[in-house]
């Protein structure tokens, strides 16, 4: 059982980097410098291999943006199987034109959401380390 400030949760099981847990597909760890970081990919494949593809619903909103910052919150609900939430995660996220790759730049509103989303799928699957998503390159 795991308890969150919003309810509890029982059968999460945890993996931790390393990334070496059967499930997590070399196709989704991306080495930055000597460590592996998991893909938002991943993530998603992770959930939707432990809750189902109807189990979980992951919202994302922005919460503040101009031209030079972004940021978003996401909340993931895990259903039980008598579609009632088992628990509710929240993971905010930030992104900035300097905090995100070059091809991302144009675009790096969007990353926020996604930083946001990865932070709240880590904490209900319990993956330890930031996203690759999340670390600034």
């Amino acid at each position: 059982r795991r308890h969150t400030r919003y309810g509890t949760v029982t059968g999460v099981q945890t993996c931790a980097l390393p990334i070496s847990q059967p499930g997590v597909p070399d196709r989704y760890i991306h080495r930055i410098g000597n460590r592996p970081h998991i893909l938002y990919d991943g993530l998603l494949a992770l959930a939707r291999q432990r809750w189902g593809s109807d189990g979980f619903t992951l919202n994302e909103r922005w919460t503040y943006n101009d031209e030079k910052l972004s940021l978003a919150e996401a909340e993931l609900r895990i259903k039980s199987e008598h579609g009632m939430n088992d628990g509710i995660w929240i993971g905010s996220g930030d992104a900035t034109p300097e905090n995100v790759s070059t091809s991302v730049r144009p675009h790096f509103r969007r990353m926020a959401c996604t930083r946001a989303k990865a932070r709240a799928l880590r904490d209900a699957l319990g993956v330890d380390g930031a996203s690759a998503e999340e670390v600034v390159l």
